[in-house]
């Protein structure tokens, strides 16, 4: 699980995502209302599909997003697991 707390966060798994477009303002008040299960998390588990953990892992610990490898849910709450 990929755990983000605030909004520099966000914006740093949106830049390490290639999104960086999904950081506009007032983006984190709809990250935080947004459903574990809804749109916003089965988008990101799809493009989390494309590459390994290991890959993601390296990606967001380089762009600053809190994470360890772990399981393969994601949301925006939680601990700070990459995808696996």
């Amino acid at each position: 699980m990929i755990a983000v707390e605030n909004p520099e966060q966000w914006h740093a798994l949106a830049v390490s995502i290639g999104r960086p477009e999904l950081a506009y303002p007032g983006a984190w008040d709809a990250v935080k209302a947004a459903s574990e299960d809804g749109p916003l998390a089965n988008a990101l588990a799809m493009m989390f599909a494309e590459d390994s953990a290991d890959t993601w892992r390296r990606r967001l610990e380089a762009h600053g997003v809190p994470c360890r490898a772990g399981s393969r849910n994601l949301s925006s709450r939680g601990d700070q697991r990459c995808p696996q």
